[in-house]
């Protein structure tokens, strides 16, 4: 479930786009390519959360070698109400 209070202190959240939407969505290779080097530049933190993300951001992911070698999926597919 969503985070309380208490365990979102000390974190970052972080964005891979800075436009406002009325001037486009980021396309799913710039999304993946800044992903990426969000996850290089954190990686001494100890790591990251992806929250979201769009289907071709995931498949993307799913495609490349880079997210097979040391890192671990959790997914959680939620089920939404009628």
């Amino acid at each position: 479930g969503r985070p309380t209070v208490e365990e979102l202190k000390g974190t970052t959240r972080l964005y891979l786009d800075d436009r406002p939407l009325v001037e486009g969505i980021i396309a799913a290779k710039q999304a993946h390519h800044r992903l990426i080097e969000e996850v290089y530049n954190h990686e001494a933190n100890g790591g990251l959360i992806l929250e979201g993300g769009s289907t071709s951001l995931l498949n993307c992911m799913a495609r490349n070698s880079y997210w097979s070698a040391d890192f671990r999926w959790h997914i959680i597919r939620h089920k939404l109400p009628d």
